[in-house]
């Protein structure tokens, strides 16, 4: 036997190693479960009222305890409109004229109830050349 004569002592050594016993276990925390809020048909009358009211995503989190994703979901499921705020393309044309008369990005999108940052792209997307912060063209 010579140089393996302690291979049986070694294999045994080496798996106890490898696999631990029910004494040595290795535990895992538990995963703590994300609490599920199914809001009633009430509480949806309530949430469809404050989203058509406009109330602020955020706002809407806070109020009904739910996720982001949740009120998407809710959104869609009860089939409300969206609230992306674009230009209608028979608004660009407008949007284009009035901001080339000199009106702000801002002023132009209060007038069509979007952010002044969305006036913008669209505008860009059409070829509207950009005034620098001191109304000189670019």
């Amino acid at each position: 036997m010579g140089r393996y004569s302690k291979m049986n002592s070694q294999a045994v050594k080496l798996r106890e190693l490898l696999v631990p016993g029910p004494d040595q276990g290795i535990s895992r925390p538990r995963k703590i479960k994300q609490a599920q809020t199914h809001l009633s048909p009430d509480r949806l009358e309530a949430f469809t009222e404050a989203y058509q009211a406009s109330t602020a995503i955020p706002d809407l989190i806070e109020e009904f305890k739910i996720s982001r994703s949740a009120v998407y979901g809710i959104v869609k499921r009860l089939g409300l409109p969206g609230r992306r705020s674009t230009l209608r393309p028979e608004d660009v044309a407008e949007a284009a004229r009035m901001y080339e008369s000199g009106e702000s990005l801002l002023n132009v999108g209060e007038h069509f109830g979007v952010s002044a940052s969305t006036v913008r792209t669209a505008l860009l997307r059409v070829g509207v050349a950009m005034r620098d912060c001191q109304g000189r063209e670019r």
